[in-house]
Parts: C-alpha cells; sequence; structure tokens
C-alpha cells in the first residue's frame, strides 16, 4: 500500500485534520476504498494513534525518570509505513519527547506507553495483550473481538468511517485514566 504522506507538510496537514475534526465527531476519516479526503485508511489511525495520548493520563511509574521519552511500539509488521514516525517527529507529549520503537516480540514493548498491533487475533494479538497486561502500555488493535479480549482500544470500520472501541476495563487495571471526551467517541465500551 502506498501511503500519502512523504513530507512533513502533509504530516502536520494530517495532524492537525485528525486531531481537530475526531475531536469534534466530524471526523474526516470516512474510509471507501480505502482513501477519502486525501488520507489513506493508516494515514488516519496514524492520526489517532498521535492523538489518544492528549486524552489519557498514565501513572508516574510509567516513565522511569523524568526524562524518559514517550515510547510507541509497533508489534509485528508495520503498516503505517513512513507515516506514524512522520507524525512523532519533534512532537512532545506529556511533556516528553515521543519516540518510535517496533518488535515482533511484545516483551520488547513492555516499558511503550502505546503499542499497536496489527497481528490477528490468533496470529499473536492474544498473545501480546497477555503479555503487556501489567505493563502501562495502551494496547492498541484493529482485530474483530481485539477490545472484547483485553485490548484497550480496536479501531473498527463503521459506516465507511474508522472508528474506535475501547474496553475500559482493562485500561483501568494498566492503571490509565481514559478521559470523558474519548470515551464519548468510542462507538462501544466495554466496562
Amino acid at each position: 500500500m502506498a501511503l500519502l504522506i512523504r513530507n512533513p507538510a502533509r504530516a502536520a496537514a494530517l495532524f492537525a485534520a485528525i486531531a481537530c475534526a475526531a475531536w469534534c465527531a466530524l471526523a474526516p476519516t470516512a474510509v471507501a476504498g480505502g482513501e477519502t479526503g486525501g488520507f489513506q485508511e493508516y494515514e488516519i489511525k496514524a492520526g489517532y494513534l498521535v492523538n489518544f495520548p492528549k486524552y489519557i493520563d498514565w501513572p508516574e511509574d510509567a516513565f522511569p525518570d523524568p526524562e524518559a521519552p514517550f515510547k510507541f511500539g509497533i508489534l509485528g509488521e508495520n503498516p503505517f509505513g513512513d507515516v506514524l514516525g512522520e507524525l512523532l517527529r519533534g512532537l512532545e507529549l506529556h511533556g516528553r519527547p515521543a519516540v518510535l520503537v517496533s518488535s515482533d516480540d511484545p516483551a520488547d514493548l513492555h516499558d511503550c506507553h502505546v503499542v499497536y498491533t496489527a497481528l490477528a487475533m490468533d496470529a499473536g494479538a492474544a498473545d501480546a495483550i497477555e503479555a503487556l497486561r501489567d505493563s502501562r502500555a495502551l494496547t492498541v488493535g484493529e482485530q474483530e473481538g481485539f477490545a472484547e479480549r483485553g485490548g484497550m482500544i480496536n479501531f473498527v470500520r463503521q459506516d465507511a468511517k474508522v472508528k474506535f472501541e475501547v474496553n475500559l476495563k482493562s485500561a483501568n487495571r494498566a492503571s490509565l485514566n481514559l478521559s470523558a471526551r474519548l470515551l464519548r467517541l468510542a462507538v462501544k465500551v466495554f466496562r
């Protein structure tokens, strides 16, 4: 899949569009044939990933020291191409520089604050949820049943738009405080 973001100006435009529209529930997030409004599905999902932490508080013990970065992890194949890295370049979240790491082993991502997996439930996503259960990582996926089985945020398509479900119980178990605003935007909240 060829992604459209190739330069920082376009990345900034996507970031601003997702930040504004998604949180205003105007979402330019319709996905028909993989693209809409000039943005493709994984560009939209990357925009959500970058914005989720703005509406979540992590406990102090999620950071080993005051200078520790805010870490995004990708488990398995990276479906975002360069998009996520471009959105994170130079970004600070919770007063910390954002960094991106990837691995095929969930144990390598245990100290991340957001972990995205594109793995199917029966091909590693369920194992990743279990492996990260005692971490402070917000687990994000896009497989049917991901949130029901313990993942914290699951991307779903609804009315040709990219939306998301939340498993609040799993987030609470990790001591993550999700804002009411974020929960209102979820199409489904598992409690």
